[in-house]
C-alpha cells in the first residue's frame, strides 16, 4: 500500500509537470515573436529538468523506502515463513504469494504464523462446538430415558397400587362372604338343632299316645 501512494505521487507530479510542459509547448507554436518562443523553450526545459529532479528524489526516496521495508518479520509472524525462500520453494508461502490459481498462499500445516494459528483455533473452536452439541444431545437423550424409565417406574407403580387395592378389595370381599357363610352355618345348625328337638318332642307324643290308647283299651 505504501509502495503504490508513493507511486501515485510521482505519476501525479509527473503528469502535471507534463501538462504545464504541454501548454507551454503550445504558447511556443502559436506564438509570433521569436523572444517569446525562446522564452517559452527555456521555461519549459526548466520545467522539465525540474520534473526529472522531483521523479529522481521520488524514486530515490522510494527506493530507500522500499529497502527498509523488510517483509520478511510480516512474512514470519502471518505466515509463518522461516527463510526468504522464494514463493515456490517456501512451505508457508508469503504476503506476495500466490498459487497456480491466482489464490493468495499464506500459512500452512506446518506453519505456526498468526494466520494458521488463528484458523486451527478456529477449527478447534469449530470441532469444540461440535463437540458441546453431540455432548448436549447426549445429556439430553439420557434425560429422555431417564423420564421413559421414570414414566414405566410410575406406570408399573400405578398399576401394582391397583393391584394391591383390588387384593385388599377381594380379601374384604372374601371376608364378608366367609362371615356371611358363618351367619347362614350357625342359622342352619340352629334349624337342625331346633328340628332335632322337635322330631324328639314328637317321638315323645307319638310314644304317649300310643300308650294312653292302649290303656283304654284295657
Amino acid at each position: 500500500i505504501i509502495v503504490l501512494l508513493l507511486l501515485t505521487g510521482v505519476s501525479d507530479s509527473i503528469n502535471k509537470y507534463y501538462q504545464n510542459s504541454k501548454a507551454s509547448q503550445e504558447k511556443v507554436d502559436g506564438s509570433k515573436s521569436v523572444n517569446d518562443s525562446k522564452s517559452t523553450q527555456e521555461t519549459t526545459a526548466s520545467l522539465f529538468d525540474k520534473v526529472l529532479l522531483n521523479g529522481s528524489n521520488k524514486i530515490n526516496e522510494l527506493k530507500k523506502k522500499v529497502d527498509l521495508l523488510d517483509l520478511s518479520l510480516v512474512n514470519n509472524k502471518i505466515c509463518g515463513v522461516q527463510s526468504n525462500l522464494p514463493c515456490h520453494k517456501d512451505l508457508c508461502g508469503g504476503a506476495l504469494c500466490r498459487d497456480d490459481y491466482g489464490n493468495r498462499r499464506c500459512g500452512g500445516p506446518y506453519c505456526n504464523g498468526a494466520l494458521t494459528v488463528s484458523k486451527d483455533a478456529k477449527i478447534k473452536a469449530e470441532e469444540t462446538d461440535d463437540q458441546m452439541n453431540n455432548l448436549l444431545k447426549q445429556l439430553q437423550d439420557t434425560i429422555n430415558q431417564i423420564d421413559s424409565v421414570r414414566k414405566v417406574t410410575q406406570e408399573s407403580k400405578d398399576k401394582a397400587t391397583r393391584l394391591s387395592d383390588k387384593i385388599t378389595e377381594m380379601k374384604n370381599r372374601l371376608k364378608k362372604d366367609k362371615e356371611q357363610m358363618k351367619t347362614v352355618i350357625q342359622k342352619v345348625k340352629d334349624f337342625l338343632t331346633v328340628l332335632k328337638k322337635w322330631r324328639t318332642k314328637g317321638r315323645r307324643s307319638r310314644k304317649f299316645f300310643q300308650k294312653s290308647k292302649m290303656s283304654t283299651k284295657k
